[in-house]
């Protein structure tokens, strides 16, 4: 079949807005070193003038024990930084976990801030505040000052429109053209990968049938992965269901959430994974992302056409999506270049082929 693609907007329900996303954040950062010994030249060189610079070290408490300094931002520091000055500070708190929001901000893959607020319910002045604090990391725009909004808007509903606008994420919407005409064998056999032949055939045999048409390809997916697509993780659910879990689950009916240890699942991808030699890819192999220190930093699902089913990142505002593995190769790649490798199943990888017999 011929796939197509559009990007669609997807945004959480309230229900995934639970009471803890509405609670104080700590308004505090922390300067790891080698920064942290030379806090003040990183400040001014990073782009802070020379007021907010001594207004920000005036705060600064210093952790022997921790090698970190903490400081406390005012409202009016926030606000006034410009978005290159901004991207200096928070890809430097980056370096520290503590700093979780900005680590792993909000993040959109876009030119313009525009795309991210279109169409939301906020006012155009909140609007305006929030698009002060976007700032630009490689291709992708960030935020990371939630606290700061929830200070800026009045009531509760607002709040959950600031938390729904920010949960936002850019995914594609595909399917694939099938003609009446077309091998419909060779269809079931890419898209029932993995040993699912006979689920998916009447779906595609269905469509050539009636004349061909547009086939959304989420209905080619294995059951859990249908089920996960293009939702955020549930908040009953305590289980850090992250990009390892994602990928290794991906065939399964009902989840295994020993895949969300991390030992168990690398064990698992030693026994049970061979790497792909080519590019004759299938649906469900495995993409592996790998860090210039041969550490694995995310793994997807392999759909078609260099689409791949991920979830980047193990957190609660990360949903399910379809997007291009290029777009995911660049947000993995913004610490560094990464290297990327694909693994099947081995009970899934062809049998080599038998020799001739000598003459």
């Amino acid at each position: 079949g011929r796939l197509t693609s559009r990007a669609v907007m997807i945004e959480p329900a309230d229900n995934i807005l639970t009471p803890e996303y509405f609670q104080p954040l700590s308004d505090a950062w922390y300067f790891a070193e080698p920064a942290a010994t030379h806090l003040e030249s990183f400040l001014r060189e990073a782009g802070l003038s020379a007021r907010q610079t001594a207004n920000l070290l005036a705060t600064a408490v210093y952790s022997a024990d921790r090698g970190e300094v903490r400081v406390v931002p005012d409202r009016e520091l926030i606000l006034d930084m410009d978005p290159e000055t901004r991207a200096n500070v928070y890809a430097e708190l980056a370096n520290n976990d503590i700093n979780t929001l900005q680590k792993e901000p909000f993040r959109m893959r876009t030119e313009s801030a525009d795309t991210w607020f279109q169409g939301c319910d906020l006012s155009a002045d909140i609007v305006a505040v929030m698009k002060r604090m976007v700032y630009r990391r490689g291709p992708f725009l960030m935020f990371s000052d939630p606290g700061i909004m929830m200070n800026e808007v009045t009531s509760e509903a607002e709040r959950r429109s600031v938390l729904r606008t920010l949960f936002r994420q850019r995914a594609l919407f595909c399917s694939i053209r099938i003609e009446a005409d077309d091998d419909v064998d060779a269809l079931s056999r890419y898209w029932g990968s993995g040993g699912r032949v006979s689920a998916v055939r009447p779906i595609l045999a269905s469509v050539a049938d009636a004349g061909g048409g547009e086939l959304d390809i989420s209905l080619l997916l294995p059951p859990l992965a249908r089920t996960f697509l293009f939702s955020y993780p549930r908040p009953e659910n305590t289980i850090f269901r992250d990009c390892h879990w994602t990928s290794l689950n991906y065939f399964r009916i009902a989840p295994d959430d020993r895949f969300a240890e991390m030992q168990y699942a690398t064990d698992f991808f030693v026994a049970n994974y061979t790497v792909v030699t080519g590019t004759d890819y299938l649906p469900g192999d495995v993409v592996v992302l790998q860090s210039g220190e041969d550490k694995v930093i995310h793994t997807c699902n392999y759909i078609a056409d260099g689409v791949v089913f991920t979830k980047n990142g193990g957190t609660a505002h990360r949903p399910w999506v379809f997007l291009d593995l290029q777009t995911v190769i660049d947000l993995y790649s913004l610490n560094g270049p990464v290297k990327v490798d694909v693994l099947r199943r081995t009970e899934d990888m062809a049998p080599p082929q038998a020799k001739p017999a000598a003459p």
